[in-house]
């Protein structure tokens, strides 16, 4: 199948990770990235978060142009903010068997979806043949004319997976968390578990130095880690804890299926979504207070053994469930294939 990917290409765990585990499959993948369209200025970032201006126009019609050159069989807009409706509607009119599918993983009905950027997103919905949706919540606000299919995140088995000893030597910790700061309840979690459990604490992501000032991580290097180096954290750690999005509204997030691969025990908040995806006490362990998180966080780390055993538990369900990138890319693809058939 050839299929052309429309996004930023900002990460290389978004599109880029797509793409190399597409072509890895067997299928032919063109890129259209939007993120150099836009300037390094004032006048690309006003046109980026607002989505007007002549950038976005030129990415548009660029568009069009690349996929009527290409051909492909699938179009998939991966958070491709920068879409005008028309621009949408005219490639879903194009040859019979081409589908135009949309992806996007931030949540554009939550906390955050007043926000401009979301302009030209929220209007292009219904001219969609396809909505792969990150979570059941998404679902409704997609409306009932355009087909949705829930699509969970992954873990990459090129990166996330366990390392020997002497690569992670220096990564040792008992405890660590590694994402961005919300100003949710993650703060006072955090704060308290850190006041109460003595341990090594390693603590990586954007903000949380700027929201330091009189908390346990006050004087932390918390600096956002990426890649390798994500991954030997993960790897040299005990435990790793999981907060999830308010502003998304998310009841899970892509690294409740990366930490186990690394060989981690996580530690997580809990809810009904992550009670399917792993078996409580189990497969995964869950709090719903910041005394149980304590609680919790001191008898694992006294427990090796038992540690071990749900770590391993979990790795194999990651693995038995099709949580890595390519079921993922498969179970789409067979969406696609069957709403082409049908045609």
């Amino acid at each position: 199948m050839k299929i052309l990917i429309a996004g930023y290409f900002s990460a290389f765990w978004h599109e880029g990770a797509w793409c190399r585990a597409l072509r890895e499959l067997g299928h032919e993948v063109i890129e259209f990235p939007m993120k150099p369209y836009f300037a390094k200025n004032l006048w690309g970032r006003v046109q980026d978060r607002f989505m007007i201006g002549p950038t976005i126009d030129r990415i548009n019609v660029d568009l069009l142009n690349a996929v009527q050159a290409a051909a492909p069989d699938v179009v998939l807009c991966y958070r491709a903010l920068p879409l005008k409706p028309a621009t949408v509607r005219a490639l879903a009119a194009g040859p019979k068997g081409r589908l135009v599918v949309c992806y996007n993983n931030d949540n554009a009905f939550g906390d955050l979806g007043d926000k401009a950027y979301w302009r030209l997103f929220k209007k292009a919905i219904p001219a969609y043949d396809l909505h792969l949706a990150y979570r059941d919540s998404d679902v409704p606000h997609l409306g009932g004319k355009v087909p949705s299919y829930v699509l969970h995140p992954h873990y990459l088995p090129w990166l996330h997976r366990a390392l020997p000893d002497d690569q992670v030597a220096t990564w040792q910790s008992d405890i660590c968390f590694l994402g961005h700061f919300e100003p949710d309840r993650r703060q006072q979690e955090l704060n308290f578990l850190m006041n109460q459990v003595p341990a090594i604490y390693r603590l990586h992501g954007s903000f949380w130095a700027e929201n330091s000032q009189g908390m346990a991580w006050q004087g932390m290097d918390t600096s956002e880690l990426q890649g390798e180096d994500y991954v030997k954290a993960l790897n040299g750690s005990k435990i790793a804890l999981v907060f999830f999005s308010t502003w998304n509204k998310d009841t899970f997030t892509r690294r409740v299926f990366e930490i186990p691969v690394c060989g981690t025990l996580m530690l997580s908040q809990r809810t009904d979504t992550m009670q399917i995806l792993y078996q409580e006490d189990k497969e995964a362990v869950y709090y719903s207070t910041p005394e149980e998180l304590a609680d919790k966080a001191r008898y694992y780390l006294e427990n090796d053994t038992v540690r071990a055993k749900i770590v391993e538990a979990s790795r194999q369900r990651c693995v038995d469930s099709g949580y890595d990138i390519y079921s993922r890319m498969q179970a789409w693809l067979k969406v696609v294939d069957a709403m082409r058939g049908a045609r």
